[in-house]
């Protein structure tokens, strides 16, 4: 499990989101804390590293998670980061780590070691050396995971495959037991997000299988699905949808958590250059990667009383949104005096 953490960490740093895996790690080392002013300690360091305006290594949660967070600094309590940390676990679940497993550096982890070669650590942080099991350990169980060299060497080579023969047919039985839990369940119990930080605590590998299960959940529902949104400030963020929710309603609802505020904005999926109407159901950005642009909306009157609404983008100049416009209705720029009203 350290080996993959370190893996991930290092695809991380590639992307300049590292921060995301050493904030989680910072949680599940801070739950795990028993004296309250200890825990004081590492909440405000926590708290200051990741969370607060002018952070060193800002992780990207909502205004909500990040006041929550500020006003339980003085309690304390061992679930004062649950709401954040989730935020960032999500993020990583359904944006990072699906591409991880994507990337040359785990594909050659899996060469190497079905080929039987011996995988080496990544020099990782010390700060993602954590207990990733929640059973608390006994000294004889530390005595036989530390013995000898040779048990490390051992447990270095275990697989980081999620399909590892020791626990293949458990997942297997699992997820079968889960299907058929799913057709006698309500379809929004069915596609409740089943993977807490709780359930993360065993191995960031399971991710993997939690994924698959979420989106073939959705798929077989064919109404609520995740999407990847681009917002205008340049964060990233993954939104579930709802049934009968129009495109506009989820738009609002994301910017509202993120505390922007939009007069007017268009939604634009993956590449194309047309916008798509927000009065559709939001089940049409499913799986889709999402861009919301904002947009200013102002009503123009034209010298023959003509009236229209134009639409533009913010840092566009005003003589290059109206130029086009007037000379349409055969007016030249140069010639009009523009006027505030």
């Amino acid at each position: 499990i350290l080996l993959l953490l370190l893996l991930f960490q290092e695809f991380l740093k590639k992307e300049f989101s590292h921060e995301n895996i050493y904030f989680w790690v910072a949680c599940e080392r801070y739950r795990g804390l028993q004296g309250s002013l200890e825990r004081k300690s590492a909440a405000r360091e926590i708290f200051n590293r990741h969370l607060c305006l002018g952070a060193l290594e800002p992780v990207n949660v909502d205004s909500h998670a990040r006041q929550v967070t500020q006003e339980g600094l003085e309690e304390a309590s061992q679930q004062l980061f649950l709401q954040a940390q989730k935020q960032i676990f999500n993020l990583m679940k359904f944006d990072s780590y699906p591409r991880f497993i994507k990337s040359a550096l785990y594909k050659e982890c899996m060469v190497r070691q079905l080929s039987g070669e011996s995988v080496q650590y990544p020099v990782g942080n010390q700060e993602l050396h954590i207990e990733t099991s929640t059973a608390p350990s006994t000294p004889t169980s530390h005595s036989k995971l530390t013995k000898s060299r040779s048990d490390a060497e051992d447990r270095r080579r275990k697989s980081l495959l999620p399909w590892n023969r020791k626990t293949r047919s458990k997942s297997k039985d699992r997820g079968e037991t889960e299907y058929q839990k799913l057709q006698s369940k309500p379809v929004d119990d069915a596609l409740s997000v089943r993977s807490d930080v709780t359930s993360s605590r065993s191995s960031l590998a399971s991710w993997d299988l939690a994924l698959r299960g979420s989106f073939s959940r959705q798929s077989m529902s064919g109404e609520c699905a995740l999407c990847r949104v681009f917002l205008p400030d340049g964060a990233t963020t993954v939104v579930q949808t709802k049934p009968h929710e129009t495109v506009r309603d989820l738009v609002i609802r994301l910017l509202d958590k993120r505390g922007l505020h939009f007069s007017a904005f268009e939604v634009f999926v993956d590449s194309s250059l047309q916008p798509i109407c927000l009065d559709e159901e939001s089940r049409v950005l499913g799986r889709q990667e999402v861009q919301i642009e904002q947009r200013v909306v102002f009503r123009l009157d034209l010298p023959n009383r003509k009236t229209i609404g134009v639409k533009a983008k913010p840092k566009k100049r005003l003589s290059e949104v109206l130029r086009p416009i007037l000379y349409k209705y055969n007016y030249r720029l140069d010639c009009v005096t523009l006027c505030l009203v």
